[in-house]
């Protein structure tokens, strides 16, 4: 009778790790290595601070603005790296509604979504952000990210940056391992 306790507990404990969980409980640090397997971000439980969230290896392809300010709720530290279906974001992500940012990541101008205001809140906490081992070919930055003062956008496939100067905390930014030929001298001035 014990030995099938036994093997049962250790499938349950092999079966609860075969797959990063939809919502992550945690209130410090979650990293979760979806094992090239991954296909939807966790949605993050408002009530526990999460302050860093590391996800890597999954297989998402583009994240919308709305599933990624859902994700960011809070955080201060983000990193989605090394996955490398990762080719775009939605074209209105990191900007505020008002501003028209022109071509988004993606090369397709997509539009803004709905109300998003109260997601909007969770972007104002993010400092570090690190998109470094995927597959963008642009990157647009914007208003939204207020207090970013770290952006990893290394070993992309980038081939144009904009807005940076919109992000006015920034203090670094990681572009190696790209395919940027050129940059604006304006993609660095801060507005004022």
């Amino acid at each position: 009778m014990r030995e099938k306790v036994t093997i049962l507990l250790i499938l349950l404990v092999t079966l609860c790790q075969a797959e990063c969980p939809i919502e992550c409980f945690c209130d410090e640090v979650s990293i979760c290595s979806g094992g090239k397997r991954l296909t939807l971000l966790p949605e993050l439980h408002v009530s526990i601070p999460v302050a860093r969230l590391e996800l890597h290896d999954f297989l998402v392809e583009h994240l919308t603005s709305t599933t990624f300010l859902r994700l960011v709720r809070n955080i201060t530290e983000l990193r989605l790296t090394n996955n490398p279906n990762l080719i775009s974001f939605d074209n209105d992500t990191f900007s505020t509604g008002d501003q028209s940012e022109g071509l988004g990541p993606t090369g397709s101008g997509s539009s803004s979504s709905d109300n998003e205001s109260e997601e909007l809140e969770g972007l104002l906490h993010l400092r570090t952000l690190d998109l470094s081992g995927n597959a963008f070919k642009y990157f647009v930055g914007g208003g939204r990210l207020k207090r970013l003062r770290v952006l990893d956008l290394s070993s992309n496939n980038l081939q144009q940056v904009y807005h940076l100067q919109a992000l006015s905390s920034l203090e670094s930014v990681n572009l190696r391992d790209n395919q940027l030929d050129v940059l604006q001298e304006t993609l660095f001035q801060v507005r004022t």
